[in-house]
């Protein structure tokens, strides 16, 4: 086969999500002509749709610079702008779509991508101006419009916002439609037409619980319950539903069930990181991990990351510890996969933080946005002595609440009070370090407060 052959068996590969195979094409077309833009180009996505960000990012950057034609590079910066972003760089992301936008300003999808951009940013009137032009080039666009939605109801639109949704035909309405059409619905105090919307269409469970989550996150907490009730009327034995239920309701609850948290993260692993550090502003690993080398008594050899996710801390340890052993246990599969991406754990776990079993003691045990899924953390304190060294710490962050009890929040994740760890930790021996507080990640808009608590075992 020649170049051009190779290049095209490569793009098919790549369509059908061959991906090892289209990159090994790629890697000998590069070898053979390291200046070709398309195979620099083709392997940099194939590196982003396989989920290596930082090495797509080093291969789209080098075909920006390659010699082709304005719309071509225009697409390489526009795919570098995406990589940027899986890796949480979102300025760098931005300065990415503007090369784009400057070689192809005319592009409806490059202008609805830096749109999504500034709706990360809290970015109103900007995200408002780049998709009034995309609409301007392409009026069917159906992803711009329900954007355009979002725009609008956080600009306090909620009746311009139904109002677009509801002019969408029929045929181009998706989930992504009713999510935002049924929230601005309920904001507009038309929940009733909702329900009856739902019946109308026989929506199955799993849709009605989606829409739930939706409603409820973004503080439509009345409308949220009736579409729980809805969804238990199909399956009334669905645990992470009625978990969810009880949150909006105000009832107690001692914690978060094991298959709604793991079926919670295996949903949305791949965007996780981008979500929490992008838009949510949350930076907690990071202000954990510098902290530490302080605190300690010396370099920790064995470090256990409770509910250790994407192994955002894993990674900030690694930093600082460079030589210590680092195990990670979490509930979710598709979690602990990104985890295993970044290269920086030694063991990865999956179970249920209490119901792990250490073969050996830590020198230290850390737990980042991690307690907010259980609320009695009784059951933990009393694992701690044994689990750590003597003279071992345990580091850990949490949403700040002024009860002494476990506030269980709509959002399903529970706040506590400093005085409440603190008189588990005497119970069980443990010394109280430092608790220092910190903006923990935005809800509603608003950044929620943290707290950062370091406790050692004598």
């Amino acid at each position: 086969m020649n170049q051009e052959q190779l290049l095209q068996k490569a793009l098919r590969l790549l369509s059908q999500g061959k991906l090892s195979m289209a990159r090994a094409i790629c890697r000998k077309l590069i070898h053979s002509n390291p200046q070709d833009f398309n195979s620099v180009h083709l392997y940099g996505v194939a590196l982003l749709k396989d989920g290596e960000p930082v090495a797509a990012c080093e291969q789209l950057e080098t075909a920006s610079q390659l010699k082709a034609a304005d719309k071509f590079r225009a697409q390489a910066f526009s795919n570098l702008s995406q990589a940027r972003l899986q890796t949480g760089d979102q300025v760098a992301a931005m300065n990415a779509i503007n090369q784009a936008l400057r070689l192809f300003p005319d592009n409806a999808p490059f202008l609805l991508n830096r749109a999504n951009l500034h709706e990360r940013q809290q970015q109103w009137q900007q995200m408002q101006l780049d998709l009034q032009k995309a609409l301007q080039l392409e009026p069917q666009l159906t992803d711009a419009k329900i954007s355009m939605a979002v725009c609008l109801r956080q600009q306090g639109k909620a009746q311009q916002a139904l109002t677009l949704l509801s002019a969408i035909s029929d045929s181009q309405r998706d989930f992504d439609w009713l999510q935002e059409w049924a929230l601005n619905l309920c904001l507009c105090g038309q929940s009733d037409s909702l329900l009856q919307f739902i019946d109308s269409i026989a929506l199955d469970a799993d849709s009605r619980f989606e829409l739930a989550h939706y409603v409820s996150e973004a503080g439509a907490c009345d409308a949220g319950i009736q579409l729980y009730h809805k969804g238990l009327e199909l399956r009334p034995d669905d645990e992470p539903a009625r978990y969810l239920l009880a949150a909006q309701a105000g009832q107690r609850q001692s914690r978060a069930p094991a298959a709604y948290i793991s079926g919670l993260y295996d949903r949305h692993a791949d965007e996780f990181e981008q979500r929490l550090l992008g838009r949510l502003g949350y930076d907690a690993p990071a202000r954990l991990a510098s902290l530490l080398p302080n605190w300690l008594p010396g370099l920790p050899a064995r470090i256990l990351d409770l509910g250790c996710g994407t192994g955002l801390l894993g990674q900030a340890l690694r930093q600082q510890f460079e030589t210590a052993e680092i195990t990670g246990v979490d509930l979710s599969q598709q979690m602990l996969q990104q985890a295993r991406n970044k290269g920086c754990y030694q063991r990865l776990i999956c179970d249920d933080i209490l119901g792990f079993e250490p073969d050996s003691p830590f020198d230290l045990i850390t737990a980042s946005d991690v307690l907010i899924y259980l609320g009695d953390l009784k059951p933990l304190f009393i694992r701690l002595p044994h689990w750590l060294n003597d003279g071992g710490t345990f580091a850990c962050t949490l949403e700040l609440g002024e009860q002494l009890t476990p506030e269980l929040t709509p959002s399903g994740r529970f706040r506590h009070s400093e005085a409440y760890l603190q008189q588990l930790a005497e119970t069980q021996g443990l010394e109280l370090l430092l608790s220092a507080g910190i903006p923990l990640r935005k809800e509603h808009g608003e950044m929620l407060q943290g707290q950062i608590l370091l406790f050692r075992k004598p």
